[in-house]
């Protein structure tokens, strides 16, 4: 009588064990079988490895999922639009930050799902949700579907995931792409720099926040989605996406040669003086300049021309995006 029993045991452990498997491979194609993949064949990684390569490496890991390739005519919108017409729910960005950028603005208070594949060159938003450990690495946390929800931040209704800029940096990258025409990107933005030495970029900035108006002979305004920290490497990385504020730091320098080394210098939060550069945190700012023209404003690394004045809000909880399951750190960092 003992043997049946045993039988009977290890027949119904054999099922159990069967249907976990089932359900978890269940769980990974429902997973893929609602991803839309948006992949810029541009973007740093891709030119590497081949972009039929990178459509398998994913493929492999989302057999199910509906994959478009950038075309340079493309509108990002548009194809973000038909993959959710199509029955998708979570939208992967494989590209730099730009790219994610694209993808996150259809997604952004819609409670759609943002995943992203860092093939970018910098790939800021991926180290700071804590992908830094390459394509592989993120393919394994896309299959794993851990959702946080976390914040954006806009500027006259144009969300940026990362930080906006303007003066130096804007006319840096406008410059770069101009003189980029005729030399690589590496020459051109040393040119670039060079050119923008010779020419003083002083501007009159007054900005409002929490009822408060200031106003700043400034050449730099940089206004970041939640509070930018110094890593050991100096580098700049958020440990937080869901705090709620905008981090924002004005340089009071006309001299665009002294930018690097005040940049540096980072001021005491909340701390307005007049010489140097400034710093506070806020939900949100309005920046008013010398002219009603339009101005160039960096978003995310890409430079658009916006009408002042320029609207700066924080959007709390705004979007899900999926993370590494981990207590530690989202920013924690690795190698490729």
């Amino acid at each position: 009588m003992r043997l049946p029993l045993l039988v009977l045991e290890l027949l119904t452990f054999q099922c159990t064990t069967s249907r976990t498997e089932m359900m978890a491979k269940r769980s990974a194609q429902d997973v893929a079988a609602t991803t839309g993949v948006i992949l810029n064949p541009r973007s740093g990684y891709v030119t590497r490895h081949a972009v039929m390569d990178t459509v398998t490496l994913i493929q492999d890991a989302l057999p199910h999922a509906q994959i478009h390739v950038l075309d340079p005519l493309d509108d990002v919108m548009l194809c973000c639009q038909e993959l959710l017409s199509s029955g998708a729910t979570t939208l992967v960005a494989a590209g730099g930050d730009g790219t994610v950028n694209g993808v996150a603005a259809i997604l952004a208070g819609h409670g759609m799902v943002l995943g992203v594949l860092p093939v970018g060159t910098f790939n800021h938003f991926a180290r700071d949700i804590g992908l830094a450990h390459g394509m592989r690495h993120a393919l394994q946390v896309l299959r794993a579907g851990h959702v946080k929800t976390i914040d954006v931040a806009s500027v006259n209704g144009n969300l940026f995931l990362n930080n906006s800029s303007i003066g130096l940096y804007p006319r840096l990258v406008q410059l770069r792409d101009r003189v980029g025409q005729r030399h690589g990107r590496g020459p051109a933005t040393l040119e670039a720099a060079l050119l923008m030495a010779q020419q003083p970029y002083p501007s009159r900035v007054s900005f409002t926040a929490a009822g408060r108006t200031q106003t700043f002979h400034g050449s730099f305004l940089f206004v970041g989605n939640n509070r930018y920290e110094p890593d050991p490497l100096h580098r700049r990385f958020r440990s937080r996406l869901d705090e709620g504020v905008l981090s924002c730091l004005i340089l009071d320098e006309p001299d665009p040669g002294h930018f690097t080394a005040s940049a540096t210098r980072l001021p005491q939060e909340n701390h307005l003086h007049h010489h140097g550069p400034h710093a506070l945190a806020t939900s949100q700012l309005i920046v008013v300049l010398t002219t009603d023209d339009t101005t160039p404003v960096s978003t995310d690394g890409e430079v658009r021309l916006l009408r002042p004045p320029l609207d700066y809000r924080i959007c709390p909880q705004a979007l899900r995006v999926i993370v590494p399951q981990s207590t530690g750190s989202p920013s924690e960092r690795g190698t490729s």
